[in-house]
């Protein structure tokens, strides 16, 4: 998804600028893949030109849950000029429950990648491949994780003080029991629920 502020002239114009003053990042990382530009090699190639045009560059980590219970991931990247004006893009990749070090991986994978496409640097001898070297593990892939039953039972309890029907409250994921939702879907149940308490308070 790609945003922009409202105006948009003079952080165009500094972008222009930018792109003519990039440097061919360095490649100093090395994996059983091949050769490759690490994060910081990127950042070293974009800095100067940015700050020379009065812009800088930051990517933020966001995480959601999509109504099917899918746990998503993502990257929001994001150019600012000294103005205000902005370009932000932000990239999201699919992926189950997994571990911490998995997860970092997938953060520097997003980090370079994105980075790269957003400041058109050339890539990697092993980016010219399928693909397949560059690919997340294997346990980053989607699964539909279900809660356990004190998380369940938490939400049940909440259907109740707040006097919702749960037949209702069910219907927009299809299922007739808080025990068959994922856990997207019963994270998602209980925003609602809190959303409809404070709205009545």
């Amino acid at each position: 998804m790609f945003e922009t502020s409202e105006k948009t002239d003079l952080i165009s114009k500094a972008l222009v600028e930018i792109e003519k003053q990039v440097k061919t990042p360095e490649i100093g990382g090395q994996s059983h893949y091949g050769e490759y530009s690490t994060v910081e090699d990127i950042r070293r190639a974009y800095t100067d030109a940015l700050t020379n045009n009065g812009c800088s560059f930051q990517q933020h980590v966001v995480s959601r849950y999509t109504d099917d219970g899918n746990h998503v991931f993502g990257l929001v990247s994001r150019i600012t000029h000294e103005s205000g004006q902005y370009h932000q893009s932000t990239a999201e990749y699919p992926c189950g429950a997994v571990k911490i070090h998995e997860w970092g991986k997938l953060v520097t994978y997003l980090r370079r990648y994105t980075a790269k496409a957003i400041f058109n640097l050339p890539g990697d001898a092993n980016e010219e491949d399928d693909g397949d070297g560059l690919m997340p593990p294997e346990d980053l892939k989607p699964v539909n994780k279900k809660p356990n039953n004190d998380e369940v039972e938490a939400v049940k309890k909440m259907l109740v003080d707040a006097q919702i029907d749960t037949v209702n409250a069910l219907k927009r994921y299809k299922k007739d029991d808080v025990a068959k939702l994922s856990v997207g879907e019963l994270a998602n149940l209980r925003k609602s629920i809190e959303g409809q308490k404070n709205a009545n308070v």
